[in-house]
C-alpha cells in the first residue's frame, strides 16, 4: 500500500511539474542562422523546391496543396512527416513571401502552432539563412511537454537547418 501512495505522488508531482512549465513558459521562441558557401538565389530556389524536402526535413513524407497558390500568401498545405512509426499531419499556411528574401508561415495540428519566419540575405561569400520559430502547445498539457523538450526540439531544428545547408552547398557544386 505505501509503494503505491508513492507512486501516486509522483505521478502527482509530475503532471503538476508539467502543468507549472506550461504556464510559466507558454511558447518557446527558436533562432537559427546559418551561413550557406551558395548564392541567395540558388539558396532560396533550393529551399523552396518541394523536390528537396526530403534531403532535409526529417521523416519527411509529403505536402499537398489544400486551398489557394503557391507562393502566396494563404496558400494552405498538408506536410506529412512520419516519427517514431506515427504519421503527423500538419496544416501550413503560407503568411508572407518575397522571392529570394522571405518565408513566413504557420505550422499547426492538434497537438502545436509553431510561427517560423525564415529570412534569405546575401553575403560576399554566399547567404544567410535566418529561422524565427515561435512554438506553442495547444492545451496546458502540450504547452508543458514542449518546455521540457526546449533542448530536445533546439537540436532538431538546429540539424534540420544544417541538413538543408548541406543539401543548398551539394546542389552548388554540382552546378
Amino acid at each position: 500500500m505505501k509503494l503505491i501512495r508513492i507512486i501516486f505522488y509522483a505521478a502527482a508531482f509530475i503532471a503538476i511539474a508539467i502543468i507549472a512549465a506550461g504556464i510559466i513558459s507558454p511558447t518557446q521562441t527558436y533562432v537559427i542562422t546559418k551561413e550557406v558557401k551558395a548564392p541567395l538565389d540558388h539558396s532560396f530556389e533550393v529551399f523552396m523546391d518541394s523536390s528537396s524536402f526530403p534531403h532535409w526535413i526529417k521523416n519527411y513524407r509529403g505536402v499537398k496543396t489544400i486551398y489557394g497558390e503557391p507562393d502566396i500568401p494563404g496558400h494552405i498545405a498538408q506536410l506529412t512527416i512520419k516519427e517514431a512509426g506515427k504519421v503527423i499531419v500538419l496544416k501550413q499556411e503560407l503568411l508572407g513571401f518575397e522571392e529570394n528574401k522571405s518565408y513566413d508561415f504557420k505550422l499547426e495540428n492538434d497537438a502545436i502552432a509553431i510561427l517560423v519566419n525564415i529570412d534569405f540575405k546575401a553575403t560576399d561569400t554566399g547567404c544567410i539563412i535566418r529561422s524565427e520559430s515561435i512554438v506553442e502547445g495547444n492545451g496546458i498539457l502540450w504547452k508543458g511537454l514542449l518546455s521540457l523538450y526546449r533542448t530536445l526540439i533546439s537540436v532538431g531544428m538546429e540539424k534540420q537547418y544544417s541538413r538543408l545547408v548541406s543539401y543548398i552547398e551539394s546542389t552548388y557544386s554540382q552546378k
